[in-house]
């Protein structure tokens, strides 16, 4: 219930941003800075609907698929990174 509520708000918020471009244009950092309160319901609003874009976009992974991936793939970067270092240190002193 909570969601739905917050996609209609946010999809009035993007309604209102594309068809009131015209007070956006010239006085949107006036505004920003005249009213922090308004200043700071935009980022939330930019935000949420970041979030919300971004988990509606990206697949969900599976716990057994993060796993694997986390100690195949990640494990293996960071050591070659790990040695990388160590070579540059040792080199270095």
């Amino acid at each position: 219930m909570f969601v739905s509520v917050l996609m209609i708000l946010i999809n009035c918020m993007v309604w209102l941003i594309d068809f009131w471009e015209s007070l956006f244009d010239y006085h949107l950092w006036l505004i920003l800075m005249l009213n922090p309160t308004f200043a700071a319901a935009v980022k939330v609003i930019l935000t949420i609907t970041m979030l919300v874009l971004i988990r509606a976009s990206l697949p969900r992974y599976r716990y057994d698929y993060l796993t694997k991936l986390g100690w195949v793939k990640f494990l293996l970067v960071l050591v070659i990174l790990m040695f990388i270092s160590y070579l540059g240190m040792c080199l270095w002193f």
